[in-house]
């Protein structure tokens, strides 16, 4: 009765307070790294915590905790160069109380992040965040403008370098909108404003709330019209919700996809999704 009760009180709440944060970046703690010429990058939304569970205002702290420590195993078995997460909370009253951020910090092979607060209220502090093997560089967050009645979306965003003799390499993670195209529409907008230099290799991974196969699909608008790479669009092997391919990780004409695949465990309510990237001056 008490986690119902809870849930009723969020539920009315959420609606009246939607503030955005600042964002954190620790680039100091790895001062060197291999160079190379090729990227594993991971996307993963996590879902607070919750698992597959209905909410984590109705998981104990003992099951989000379980829930963190599966998603730290799986990404450090699959040790990939970079994770972009998504719903990914600081300490908040309906996740826990304890920081989802530094507890898989504490258990994965990380050496640099970048945190970004989109939502910053009495009940629950998350948004995105880029955790990197490699030193980040120029990190940041944006949370995009208030798009009421739903919650704060945003991204996190970096700079990394492979070797001496590539560009930098931008990295976002990204969170969109979830009820409408024309949200999502302004969003991308933002997004592309901050980036600015659409000619340098990008890297964008991240819940798009959009799938390749609807009508103004923002996934398709960034691939027609800004040049930015996918791998097998159409595909209905790659769905990351349900019957939904809504989670994404598009590239710039630097990158070949050397593979692609969904995490299918029951980390989350999406799939998380991995790749390893080659990069090749175009």
């Amino acid at each position: 009765m008490q986690k119902v009760f809870k849930l009723t009180i969020l539920i009315i709440s959420v609606w009246c307070l939607n503030v955005a944060a600042s964002s954190y970046c620790d680039d100091t703690r790895s001062a060197s790294h291999t160079q190379k010429n090729t990227v594993t990058v991971m996307s993963a939304n996590i879902a607070h915590g919750r698992g597959t569970n209905f909410s984590q205002i109705t998981s104990s702290i003992e099951q989000i905790k379980t829930n963190l420590n599966a998603i730290a195993t799986k990404v450090n078995q699959i040790n990939p160069d970079i994770v972009a997460f998504q719903e990914i909370d600081k300490a908040s009253w309906w996740s826990g109380q304890f920081s989802h951020v530094d507890y898989l910090l504490k258990r994965t092979n990380f050496q640099n992040y970048v945190a970004t607060s989109h939502v910053n209220a009495w009940w629950g502090d998350y948004g995105t965040a880029l955790f990197s093997k490699l030193p980040l560089i120029d990190c940041d967050g944006v949370t995009f403008a208030p798009s009421w009645p739903t919650t704060n979306k945003g991204f996190s965003y970096a700079k990394v370098n492979l070797n001496k003799q590539t560009q930098d390499i931008i990295l976002v993670s990204l969170h969109l909108d979830f009820s409408r195209a024309s949200v999502r529409n302004k969003q991308i907008k933002e997004l592309l404003t901050k980036l600015k230099n659409l000619d340098a290799p990008i890297i964008i991974m991240g819940d798009f709330n959009t799938d390749w196969r609807w009508q103004n699909s923002i996934v398709k608008t960034l691939s027609d019209n800004y040049g930015l790479r996918i791998y097998n669009a159409q595909s209905n092997k790659l769905n990351t919700f349900g019957s939904k391919r809504l989670d994404w990780i598009m590239v710039s004409k630097h990158f070949t996809f050397k593979s692609y695949f969904n995490v299918e465990d029951t980390l989350s309510d999406h799939a998380f999704v991995v790749t390893e990237l080659e990069f090749n001056d175009p």
